[in-house]
């Protein structure tokens, strides 16, 4: 009989260690940040930055209207990045910086 009353203890702690281990593993935040890139947007690419949300906004549809497919998303640094296929992206870029002449809040360089 005193042999399982220790299970009886044990019991618990191992349901909570297993729940921690559960949380840390899928709770978001939860661990630092692996070592992918915080510019890894898979088969898309930078065309521009934008420090506001409409501005980014007005850029898609500035490219849409170009027939240049777009998306956005933000990095960890809070900053948009306005995404394009690669071989639209020269093109974006070039459309882009000659049409807003780099406004304030927008830029088609990364600016650490």
């Amino acid at each position: 009989m005193p042999l399982q009353d220790g299970w009886h203890l044990a019991e618990p702690l191992i349901t909570f260690a297993a729940i921690g281990a559960l949380g840390w593993m899928f709770w978001p935040g939860a661990r630092p940040p692996g070592p992918q890139a915080d510019d890894d947007y898979g088969l898309l690419e930078v065309a521009a930055y934008a420090h506001e949300l409409v501005v980014a906004l007005a850029v898609r549809r500035f490219l849409a209207h170009a027939g240049i497919r777009s998306t956005f998303a933000t990095g960890r640094d809070r900053r948009i990045r306005v995404l394009v296929f690669p071989n639209d992206r020269q093109r974006a870029r070039e459309l882009v910086r000659r049409a807003l002449d780099e406004p304030k809040g927008f830029t088609t360089d990364r600016q650490d």
